[in-house]
C-alpha cells in the first residue's frame, strides 16, 4: 500500500503508531509494528487481515499470536472502528512484549 498525497489518513496512521501496510494478496494485508521491543526497536510485530469487501475481517495470521485478537476482531467487525482497532492490536503487542520480557 503506498502513500500519497491522495490518503494522507493512511500516511499519518503509519508514522503514529509505526506501523507498515504491506498487500500480500488482493484483500489481504500485513500490517507490522515496530518500537516495541526496548532492546530490538526494529523487531517486528505483525498480523494479516482479510479485508474483502462486503466480508467481516478475518485475522489469517498473528506473529507473535495475541491472546485476546478475537475479542479486538470481533470489536472491529461489529462496529467497524478500523483505527481504533489498529491502535488496540499495537497496544495487545506491547502489552505482550512487556508480559514476555517480565516473564523471562
Amino acid at each position: 500500500m503506498v502513500c500519497t498525497k491522495h490518503n494522507p489518513d493512511l500516511k499519518a496512521y503509519q508514522e503514529n503508531m509505526s506501523m507498515e501496510i504491506a498487500a500480500v494478496s488482493k484483500n489481504i494485508l500485513r500490517f507490522t509494528y515496530t518500537n516495541i521491543n526496548h532492546k530490538n526497536w526494529e523487531q517486528g510485530y505483525s498480523f494479516v487481515l482479510d479485508v474483502s469487501e462486503g466480508k467481516q475481517y478475518k485475522i489469517m495470521d498473528c506473529i507473535p499470536p495475541l491472546p485476546g485478537r478475537e475479542d479486538m476482531l470481533k470489536f472491529l467487525n461489529d462496529s467497524r472502528d478500523f483505527y481504533r482497532f489498529l491502535k488496540e492490536m499495537r497496544k495487545a503487542f506491547c502489552n505482550f512484549e512487556s508480559t514476555y520480557k517480565a516473564a523471562f
